[in-house]
């Protein structure tokens, strides 16, 4: 005869004890005192001590007292039915933002209580709830249509005869998605010949999104589409410097979020404003056309250095001995300069112009105009008559600056 146990030092491992002899769940075994044994000829038994994890109550600590020696309170025992325990070692699989997968193990052997009929799985977040009931041979599930970057309190529990049990839980956050619309606004100004401002406002965001971590903006320019340039920043204005003078440069700006790069803006295309040429007339030639003229032919500068559109040119010319400067403007790529002197030398160069100005010389050319008839008489003419039949004339050479080439002789007549 087993007796009753005496309430005393009774706690709740002994009802778990208790509760697991009588095959009911041993979570949340409540320990209970019952009425005061008055005695009896039943053995009374005292101070049981357990640990928890013994199959029965003959296995604990205890000892017997006399029924004639002392009264207590019977000790009582409240047991759950035989639930099973929570699913084991739930864990959480994220695939995208939208989608991941719980996987977990069954209950303890101890906690099962029988065969495992069913599970059911439950992911709940403020603004979504998503359930479904997995079969018993499963440990895990995809869940999928859940919204990006949101946190999720994903459960599982087990079904047994008895009921559902515990369930287990694990907290999971969905990654945030790509952004679906491109930066609005966006616009550009220009400043002057070397700088543009990019200005623009954030997309619309989403609280799936997250949070916004940069823009990037990208700048082609038309005249050489490999040299695009890619401009990090966390700003919506951006100033773009040291750009080429009149070039038409295709700009576009697009967010990033920690999920990637969303849609970029359309693309507009922006002209900076003129400069001066950078570079000078190509090809310059300058040869001479007869003893008072030069002809000088070029062409434009090279696309690059152009800066603007070439309104003209300013034709410079030289005269070397005196350094006498004369300038011609012209809208041709070939002049004829006159009314020179012959057999001079003239320094040669042209550049070309736009609207905001002119842009650097060719390297000049050296030409001398070929010679021509003398303009001045010979100097200091005398005469002799050494005799009647005699007559001396001498004279000087004409001013070199009349001569008009190499003197080779005189006529006398």
């Amino acid at each position: 005869v087993w007796g009753s146990v005496c309430g005393e030092r009774w706690d709740q491992r002994d009802a778990a004890v208790a509760c697991r002899q009588l095959g009911y769940s041993t979570q949340d075994a409540m320990a209970m005192a019952g009425t005061l044994y008055t005695g009896g000829s039943t053995p009374l038994w005292a101070n049981i001590t357990c640990y928890g994890n013994e199959s029965q109550i003959a296995k604990c600590n205890m000892y017997r007292i006399p029924t004639f020696s002392r009264f207590c309170d019977t000790a009582g025992v409240k047991c759950n039915p035989p639930y099973p325990g929570a699913p084991q070692n739930i864990s959480a699989n994220v695939f995208n933002s939208t989608s991941l997968t719980i996987s977990w193990r069954p209950p303890l052997a101890e906690q099962t209580y029988g065969a495992i009929l069913q599970y059911n799985l439950s992911c709940m977040s403020p603004v979504l709830n998503f359930t479904v009931s997995p079969s018993p041979n499963t440990t895990s599930q995809q869940v999928m249509g859940l919204f990006p970057y949101t946190t999720y309190t994903c459960c599982v529990w087990a079904l047994n005869s008895f009921g559902w049990g515990r369930n287990a839980c694990i907290q999971v956050t969905t990654p945030p998605s790509v952004l679906t619309q491109n930066p609005t606004n966006f616009s550009a100004s220009v400043v002057n010949s070397t700088c543009i401002v990019l200005t623009w406002s954030p997309p619309v965001l989403s609280w799936y999104n997250g949070p916004l971590l940069n823009y990037s903006i990208e700048i082609i320019p038309q005249m050489d589409t490999t040299q695009r340039s890619l401009i990090s920043t966390m700003q919506t204005l951006v100033i773009l410097s040291s750009l080429h003078p009149f070039y038409n440069y295709t700009c576009t700006v697009a967010a990033y979020t920690a999920a990637g790069k969303g849609p970029s803006t359309p693309p507009i295309t922006v002209t900076t404003l003129q400069d001066a040429p950078s570079g000078p007339p190509v090809r310059f030639k300058a040869t001479a056309n007869g003893s008072t003229s030069i002809i000088m032919e070029w062409g434009p500068p090279v696309p690059s250095k152009q800066n603007g559109i070439i309104l003209g040119y300013t034709v410079t010319i030289t005269t070397v001995i005196t350094g006498q400067m004369q300038r011609l403007n012209t809208t041709n790529t070939s002049i004829t300069v006159n009314l020179l002197k012959p057999y001079t030398d003239y320094s040669c160069s042209v550049s070309a112009r736009t609207v905001i100005g002119s842009g650097p010389q060719v390297i000049p050319q050296l030409v001398q105009t070929k010679e021509g008839s003398p303009t001045g008489s010979p100097l200091n003419i005398s005469h002799t008559t050494p005799n009647p039949d005699t007559l001396i004339l001498t004279w000087s050479p004409p001013d070199p600056s009349y001569r008009n080439g190499v003197v080779r002789g005189y006529l006398v007549v």
